[in-house]
């Protein structure tokens, strides 16, 4: 995928629309070719709605299990590290380093990180599911740990006011 289509993840609200047929007609979302796949950066409910019979939906993070229901909507868990700085290099926008976040920090004017560890997590992987060790669980209890650091974890700091 293209650096521009990246860079303008950050503005996203809500979904990514991803067709495969000719261009659709849709005024008001931005929407990048790539290959030969049409992707619409959605920031409605009622746009991700309009598109849904022509379009797979990735909606980014969102647990509100009615909207899966009807359609082609697909969960897309996005964790979100970065944030953008100020400074540009060569009119490109990069990511905020250690400085410029401890400008923003309130209060003395330091940077802290959280550093998350599972106890036993081999050992979880090797017993935690006893008989039913099949590869599907084994991928699906992977992905739910990935989840939580990636995902709650970040989330969950930001309600608390931990991250901005």
């Amino acid at each position: 995928m293209s650096s521009k289509f990246y860079t303008k993840l950050d503005e996203l609200t809500l979904a990514i629309a991803r067709s495969n047929n000719a261009r659709l007609d849709v005024k008001n979302v931005k929407n990048y070719m790539i290959s030969d796949t049409y992707y619409y950066l959605v920031e409605n409910w009622s746009e991700a709605r309009s598109l849904a019979n022509d379009c797979t939906i990735f909606l980014i993070n969102d647990w509100t299990c009615d909207r899966y229901r009807t359609g082609n909507f697909v969960p897309l868990l996005l964790g979100n590290y970065g944030q953008q700085s100020a400074e540009h290099v060569e009119n490109k926008p990069q990511f905020m380093n250690a400085r410029e976040m401890a400008a923003l920090a309130r209060g003395i004017k330091r940077v802290a990180y959280l550093r998350m560890d599972v106890d036993r997590l081999g050992q979880i992987f090797a017993k935690g599911l006893g008989e039913n060790q099949t590869l599907p669980r084994l991928a699906g209890l992977s992905r739910q740990m990935s989840y939580f650091f990636k995902v709650y974890g970040v989330s969950h700091s930001s309600e608390v006011h931990l991250i901005r």
